[in-house]
């Protein structure tokens, strides 16, 4: 009788699942010979040496049997002794990086796994003639260590991998030869992606690695932490990458702006620019505003960093850009976001249509909710929101002293506006007098195909009072913030993030260890996860894999709530954060979590 597994096809189909399973795809090609063939292919597909030859755990011939299988290579120098490179001829990428002091896997059968599966099961060492000795480290050549030894393999390598897409060169303080960028130019007419990072570009360099750029025809090019010498900006005046889609200009020394202005200009099909500015040097915001608007008008993704930038820079360069589906702000005030700035965001509003991806704040900023919820109820396209720092949520005053929504009319409107113009200290809350009227606030959030949510949302202390300063005297009015304004801001909350039906990560955490102790670990008064304060309008998440609830304020989940989760979000891979503060409590959810497949470790749960 044929059983289902004796198919190729299906065997085949079955890899594809466990392509990040080293272990277990190595298991299945040591079964039987029709096996390895639809399994061997997979456990070569991807491979490190850089971190698994330097304690010898892969024998030099297992990587000459297998090496025209590999098709993403991860290596560090290069050593005839250590490395077969002949039979190495379908690589798609190439990662240059330093060697690093650790094994591969804990695991040593694992390692064993990746020398041995290649193998049928029958005496493969013999077959394939593999040496399971270690290399003495006196094998290794006398010119190992000696300069530009190992970038002539390097070279050869890619000679011979003529399909190369995308090279990696992330090693500290490398420094390639001309003759390698010629390399470059002349072999690889494949190459789609040229990322440098930490490299040394000298003068000799530059212009056989401008041509490289060019004639190659690659579409993504990232310069991060270059250290270059002597850049003439007229050297880019020779030049024109009309290919180049993506530009990675980011904390490079010795390139001044000039030189970088004069690089966006030679990339009139920019699609994706990413700018991060190093040491003193400051943007200059009219000419960058130029580029943008003139050499560069097909910008959509736009990342930027820089502390110097203040709010009117920051709406002259969003006037600049023709449309943005991606806007990363970095580097943001450490006191108040930008974007709490009503220029900014009136700046902003015109690419409202077409954001998917927007990122700003910074971790010890104060980002004002009416801001935040300008971008959910009205970025329709919106998958990723990323708001660093603390969202405060607070009840507007009004004019005659009461709260909007604290008779128990209007209270869901009040969730949708949160503050106006104000800001916390020390339990305080100060606001101007305002009056909302019910048609404004009571707006839908609009991006329900928001995939990550990442914003520390902070709702009110039981001691937080609002207080209402008087025009008239150097008085103002004190009114409490009612237990019910909070329990209808939980469930408002709760039932617009429970309408994000394709959200895969709901991160509600600082986001950062250092805020943390900072603020103290318990830091915030956050969203309450109990089933009783709402858990149960979260059910659509059926696609949540990630869920952080990190320094959330006295967290009080129990084990029915704990049980709610693991039924109704099925796709849920990590929870991050203390889910019940009391310590007796903690210890039962934690029982709960590990007999659900979770490896239970402090404050963090990672299903196995």
């Amino acid at each position: 009788m044929l059983n289902p597994l004796d198919l190729p096809e299906l065997r085949c189909h079955l890899a594809d699942f466990l392509t990040h399973e080293t272990r277990t795809l190595a298991a299945c090609a040591l079964v039987c010979k029709s096996w390895n063939d639809s399994f061997n292919p997979l456990v070569w597909r991807q491979l490190s040496a850089a971190i698994l030859l330097p304690k010898g755990h892969l024998c030099r011939q297992a990587l000459e049997h297998n090496g025209h299988l590999i098709q993403d290579l991860t290596i560090g120098k290069l050593d005839k002794t250590r490395y077969c490179l002949d039979h190495i001829t379908r690589l798609k990428t190439l990662q240059i990086e330093d060697e690093r002091n650790y094994g591969f896997s804990e695991d040593p059968i694992e390692n064993f796994f990746l020398n041995m599966a290649h193998s049928s099961l029958s005496n493969p060492l013999d077959e394939l003639g593999l040496d399971h000795h270690h290399h003495h480290p006196h094998h290794r050549p006398l010119c190992y260590n000696k300069r530009n030894e190992w970038i002539l393999q390097l070279e050869a390598l890619l000679r011979q991998n003529k399909g190369l897409s995308c090279l990696r060169l992330k090693m500290d303080r490398f420094e390639p030869t001309p003759q390698f960028w010629e390399t470059v130019a002349q072999s690889c007419h494949r190459l789609v992606e040229l990322e440098c990072v930490f490299s040394v570009l000298t003068r000799p360099q530059l212009n056989p690695f401008l041509t490289a750029c060019a004639t190659t025809g690659i579409r993504t090019l990232v310069l991060q932490h270059c250290s270059f010498d002597r850049f003439p900006p007229k050297i880019l005046e020779q030049h024109c990458f009309p290919a180049i889609e993506s530009l990675t200009l980011a904390t490079n020394s010795c390139l001044d702006l000039e030189c970088q202005l004069q690089w966006m200009r030679c990339c009139p099909n920019l699609v994706s620019l990413t700018w991060t500015l190093m040491g003193p040097i400051q943007m200059s915001v009219a000419e960058f505003c130029t580029v943008l608007a003139v050499d560069c008008p097909k910008v959509e993704s736009l990342v930027i960093s820089d502390r110097l930038l203040e709010a009117h820079h920051l709406v002259r360069i969003l006037s600049a850009a023709k449309r943005l589906s991606k806007f990363v702000l970095r580097g943001d005030s450490v006191d108040s976001s930008l974007l709490n700035d009503p220029q900014v965001m009136r700046a902003l509003e015109r690419h409202f249509d077409s954001l998917k991806e927007l990122h700003f704040g910074q971790e010890r900023s104060h980002v004002e909710w009416e801001s935040v919820h300008q971008v959910l109820t009205r970025c329709a396209r919106l998958e990723s929101l990323v708001v660093h720092g603390k969202v405060g949520i607070r009840p507007v005053v009004r004019d005659d002293g009461d709260m909007q929504g604290g008779n128990g009319q209007g209270m869901e409107a009040q969730v949708a506006v949160g503050t106006h113009q104000g800001h916390e200290a020390q339990g305080v809350v100060l606001s101007s007098p305002t009056t909302i009227s019910q048609s404004e606030s009571a707006q839908p959030w609009a991006c329900i195909g928001l995939r990550r949510l990442q914003m520390m949302l902070s709702l009110p202390n039981p001691d937080d009072v609002m207080r209402q300063p008087l025009p008239a005297a150097n008085t103002a009015i004190t009114t409490t913030i009612p237990p019910s304004w909070r329990e209808m801001t939980q469930q408002r909350l709760m039932e617009q993030i429970g309408r994000m039906t394709h959200l895969r990560e709901l991160l509600l955490g600082p986001g950062s260890l250092l805020w943390m102790y900072e603020q103290g670990f318990s830091c915030y008064r956050g969203l309450d996860f109990r089933l009783e304060a709402g858990l149960s309008q979260l059910a659509g998440l059926v696609r949540l894999e990630r869920l952080d609830v990190e320094g959330i304020q006295q967290q009080r989940m129990g084990a029915e709530d704990v049980q709610w989760m693991l039924q109704h979000w099925p796709s849920l891979r990590l929870v991050e954060g203390d889910l019940n503060y009391h310590k007796d409590e903690r210890e039962v959810l934690d029982r709960i979590m590990s007999a659900h497949g979770f490896l239970v470790q402090r404050g963090r749960f990672l299903r196995a």
